[in-house]
């Protein structure tokens, strides 16, 4: 496994399709902490939201990284389409975990808080991060698996991450019936009322951890199934 993970890792950095997704989370990073102080949680909240678009897209690069026939080959060591999926998941773990590193720390070392920063706080920032990248990564990947036309699939990939974000905004305007068809959504939202502690913080964060276990797994068997 370790040797399929950095096959793939070295795949992606020969393809270069890293460089525009990571290059705009760098900056727009580096931006939103250029102003001092900032709240804590919040700006996490707001480099959390940013991400889970930013894997998104990601997500979406990653798939074309390796020709069909060339996947086919790889698939073949590999020993199958579970452990090949196991591997990318891996891959994208990598990933979240550089996200995350650089979106936690560079606030730290610019000292760009208007408080003191306790453990509490970098718990949370580094769950909500993590969880966002695979939220997003996540529904690219299933958005692969579904169809292959690109401009259909980044078309509902777009409206799905808006939904997402703004789930709150949209349970306020349904009928009250209606109201929990929005926690279908990916729950960015609920995330982030975890990261605040704006509602049930356990529900919040809890939540989001078993629908990217599901969501994972539908991807799986759909990845699988699909070949």
């Amino acid at each position: 496994m370790k040797a399929l993970v950095c096959y793939m890792l070295t795949d992606l950095l020969r393809s270069n399709r890293y460089f525009m997704p990571g290059t705009a989370y760098v900056i727009f990073v580096a931006w939103i902490y250029s102003v001092k102080p900032n709240p804590v949680l919040e700006s996490y909240g707001v480099t959390a939201a940013l991400l889970f678009a930013i894997a998104a897209w990601f997500g979406i690069l990653l798939d074309g990284v390796e020709p069909k026939r060339q996947q086919d080959l790889t698939v073949l060591h590999a020993g199958g389409y579970v452990r090949y999926a196991q591997a990318r998941m891996a891959l994208l773990g990598l990933a979240a975990l550089a996200c995350t590193l650089y979106a936690v720390a560079v606030p730290l070392l610019r000292h760009s808080f208007d408080r003191g920063v306790t453990v509490t706080d970098l718990v949370l920032a580094f769950y909500s991060h993590g969880l966002a990248f695979a939220l997003g990564a996540g529904i690219s990947w299933l958005a692969v698996t579904v169809s292959r036309k690109q401009t259909e699939m980044l078309g509902v990939l777009l409206v799905v991450i808006c939904a997402s974000l703004g789930a709150g905004g949209i349970a306020e305007v349904l009928p009250g019936w209606s109201a929990w068809l929005t926690w279908l959504l990916p729950p960015v939202y609920q995330l982030l009322g975890g990261l605040f502690g704006s509602g049930n913080r356990a529900v919040d964060l809890a939540y989001p951890l078993v629908y990217a276990a599901v969501l994972y797994m539908v991807i799986v068997k759909r990845f699988v199934s699909r070949r």
